[in-house]
């Protein structure tokens, strides 16, 4: 697995192969031998639904990976993915959105991204009520962030506070995350 963070917290599988999880140079590392299987890991034990997350990925092959952010986790039933994909072996920026079992795509637009360049992802969570707006926008490493989202979705029917982590999945050339953040934990309440 990927072990303790720098902030004290634990890196809790929830679901993939755990031989196929590595630490290198304070990055987090996915491999499979020609595919991986799909990777749910959370990190500690708080919960919120207002966030504001931030990781920085890099892909070996962006085409096929998918290196999300993943918040609002519950179970492997319940939850939000946000950040870079592959869905059609084109690089996207998608926001997903699973409950009850059923993960469904509700927001996508095309990003160009180059194979083992570094990319910064950014998702910011506001719950109000039952609603939750998430924004979303991502930008090359070394380069000033954007004032404005690539995309942003509401949902009139939010999760429930839920916990934080990384969601992916590697077609064999490998990807890396880090510099894994997650603020704002104590915000508003969960939706009734």
């Amino acid at each position: 697995g990927w072990g303790t963070a720098t902030d004290g917290n634990t890196w809790t599988d929830q679901a993939g192969v755990a031989t196929e999880l590595s630490v290198s140079a304070n990055e987090a590392r996915l491999k499979g031998a020609n595919s991986s299987s799909f990777l749910y890991m959370t990190l500690g034990n708080a919960t919120a639904n207002n966030v504001d997350l931030v990781a920085r990925y890099t892909s070996g092959d962006y085409k096929n990976d998918e290196g999300h952010v993943l918040f609002d986790f519950a179970n492997t039933s319940t939850y939000y993915l946000a950040g870079i994909d592959a869905p059609n072996s084109a690089a996207v920026i998608n926001i997903f959105k699973a409950s009850g079992g059923s993960e469904v795509q509700k927001a996508s637009t095309s990003f160009s991204a180059t194979n083992g360049t570094a990319y910064w992802e950014r998702i910011h969570v506001t719950t109000s009520g039952n609603s939750a707006t998430i924004q979303v926008r991502a930008w090359k490493d070394g380069t000033a962030e954007p004032t404005t989202w690539n995309l942003t979705w509401t949902d009139t029917a939010a999760l429930a506070a839920g916990k934080v982590g990384i969601n992916g999945w590697d077609d064999g050339k490998g990807w890396t995350m880090d510099h894994f953040t997650a603020g704002n934990l104590s915000a508003s309440p969960s939706p009734s």
